[in-house]
């Protein structure tokens, strides 16, 4: 609510001088630094939150219909992601795999939303997902066993155009940040962090299952900072008389991404799959 109330008040109504306006507001809620250099100033170097930056940069592009003639719905959610893959921080390679059971056990902390607004043909969207995990007994490559923690941060924003009622394409960007520690049982702790953005396009397909219930399918496939990142999620949605929603489903988002230019190595090759559950709210 607060981020559609920013949109709104601060970039929406400004006409041509949208841009500017938001840039200013953003300066004035500390999310652009005010660079004293006048060349630099509206550089991507003085975001200090990229994904916000993206997020609020998205909404305020579209019509300035977005006050009034829009459909907002946003969810919280709940994801049992297993995790599959391999990690690698500078001389330091694990193999981490947590069962969908296990989440519960290594899981520190976390947070899932999802926001969605549609007008006609038309939609923007994004989501917002950041897991703190804690493996114990993650595999290093001669077989013995180290600690891994992982927090990752995953951000998209995108538009949604309906070609027909039930098909639907999306095109974005998504945020990806991962801080690593790698703890060894006979060798020092290696850390490592990295972060980079995708442009990702994919499908949507949608239809209903009677009076209460929907389905819909999207699949998307992205590149850009990492080799290759893939993404998939179904839900089934159970529609009660407020207009909110109850939201079951399964998700799945494939990363490939590689540096070995930086000052330590990073590598990850990993999937996160697993149930989800949701609800939304129609504002």
């Amino acid at each position: 609510m607060i981020l559609i109330h920013f949109v709104r008040s601060h970039m929406v109504p400004q006409g041509a001088n949208a841009g500017a306006n938001a840039l200013k507001a953003l300066a004035e809620y500390g999310i652009v630094c005010k660079d004293p250099d006048p060349a630099r100033r509206i550089g991507f170097q003085t975001v200090k939150y990229k994904p916000f930056f993206f997020l609020t940069m998205l909404l305020a592009s579209q019509s300035p219909a977005v006050a009034d003639g829009w459909d907002w719905e946003v969810t919280p959610y709940l994801w049992g992601a297993g995790i599959e893959g391999a990690v690698a921080v500078g001389p330091i390679d694990a193999d981490i795999s947590v069962d969908f059971k296990d989440i519960v056990n290594v899981l520190q902390g976390g947070a899932l939303l999802r926001l969605e607004g549609t007008s006609g043909q038309n939609g923007v969207f994004a989501d917002l997902v950041y897991l703190a995990l804690e493996e114990d007994e993650a595999k290093d490559t001669v077989g013995g066993t180290l600690e891994a923690d992982l927090d990752s941060l995953i951000v998209e924003a995108g538009y949604r155009r309906s070609i027909t009622e039930r098909l639907a394409l999306d095109v974005g960007i998504r945020y990806w940040e991962f801080d690593t520690k790698l703890t060894p049982a006979l060798l020092p702790v290696v850390r490592g962090s990295a972060d980079w953005t995708d442009g990702f396009v994919g499908v949507r397909l949608h239809n209903n299952l009677g009076d209460k219930w929907s389905w819909v399918l999207r699949a998307n496939i992205g590149a850009g900072g990492s080799d290759l990142a893939l993404g998939m999620d179904m839900d089934f949605r159970r529609e009660f008389s407020n207009g909110n929603q109850l939201v079951l489903g399964v998700r799945a988002l494939d990363i490939d991404y590689g540096d070995t230019s930086g000052a330590v190595r990073t590598e990850l090759d990993m999937a996160f799959a697993g149930l989800t559950v949701g609800y939304t709210f129609n504002l």
